[in-house]
């Protein structure tokens, strides 16, 4: 028994000094089969990661992508900004332009119907009557192009009532004629002494220049100097395309400056000079309302008829003029 227990002391012995010598031995999760070994277990990407090799390098790609990409977008944003700023200043402008545009309407609007009240003026004795005979047409475009062939077939048709007859073919002789307002009279020798003066005083440089000084003066309402530019335009023009334009606005300019006798001649002339003209319907209608002017009522009827005989495809604008006419003058 003794012999044993010494055995066994001196085998503890060796087994110790054995275990000393010997290097630590490898933990169970290094033994070979257990858990697996360091070589056959899969890398780790960093210590305490978890994730495996791969995905920390797909991760890292991306990471490497991402900072490109949002370059990338923010150009993108960038670009979309400034094309928002574009369209904004494209519609500002859009909205600049259309109130411009608004603005240019509405002064031509305003300009046609100052132009339309001064023909009112011009033609309605002051704007005594609410149309006229040629509102809002300038120079020979009153009347269509069929008047003039009315005017032709009527004119041959037959010579017409006796007295209109006679004033056609033997003038207008103004000395039988009563009723002109005192201060027509006056004007009318005053504005015949000055004529021959003044008008010489007037230049233009060809017979457009002359016929738009004129007109310009009769819009203004300078109806003394647009007689006297009239009047050059008639002696030195007689043929012109525009002449008998121009004797019906001296007729006119003379109506206005209530110098009706004169002015009842110079229609009286004009309508039988140029009968077949686009303004013979207007002259016509201008020589009756001279005539009720000089209170001869009669006389004046009769041409008014004779305007509706002589011209059935008048103007509307002189259509309603002479009915004015007649129911102002009682016919």
């Amino acid at each position: 028994m003794v012999t044993t227990v010494k055995m066994l002391r001196r085998g503890l012995a060796a087994a110790g000094m054995l275990a000393m010598a010997m290097p630590p031995a490898a933990s169970a999760f290094e033994l070979p089969g257990i858990f697996g070994s360091s070589e056959t277990r899969p890398a780790l990407a960093a210590p305490g990661d978890g994730i495996p090799a791969d995905v920390a390098q797909d991760a890292a790609r991306e990471r490497d992508q991402r900072p490109v990409l949002m370059a990338q977008s923010g150009d993108v944003v960038v670009r979309i900004n400034q094309l928002e700023e574009e369209v904004r200043r494209l519609n500002g402008r859009v909205e600049e332009l259309s109130f411009q545009l608004l603005q240019a309407q509405e002064d031509m609007r305003k300009y046609r119907e100052d132009s339309e009240f001064r023909f009112q003026q011009i033609e309605g004795g002051g704007g005594t009557a609410p149309s006229s005979s040629n509102s809002g047409e300038r120079r020979g475009d009153a009347a269509p192009s069929g008047t003039s062939g009315s005017s032709a077939s009527a004119s041959g048709s037959g010579s017409g009532d006796d007295t209109i007859g006679n004033l056609l073919t033997d003038g207008l002789d103004t000395s039988s004629l009563g009723g002109s307002a005192p201060a027509d009279a006056g004007a009318s020798s005053g504005g015949s002494a000055s004529d021959s003066s003044t008008v010489a005083s007037i230049k233009a440089e060809g017979p457009r220049d002359m016929y738009n000084l004129a007109y310009n003066y009769l819009l203004a309402g300078d109806y003394q100097k647009a007689e006297q530019s009239f009047r050059q335009y008639s002696q030195t023009y007689p043929s012109a395309k525009d002449a008998p334009d121009a004797e019906y606005w001296l007729g006119e300019s003379l109506y206005q400056q209530k110098k009706f006798a004169d002015a009842a001649e110079v229609f009286l002339d004009a309508q039988k000079s140029h009968p077949k003209s686009g303004k013979a319907p207007d002259m016509m209608l201008k020589l009756g309302m001279s005539l009720a002017k000089l209170n001869n009522r009669d006389t004046a009827c009769v041409t008014y008829k004779e305007v509706a005989r002589r011209y059935p495809q008048m103007s509307d604008n002189v259509r309603r003029k002479l009915k004015d006419e007649e129911k102002a003058a009682s016919c």
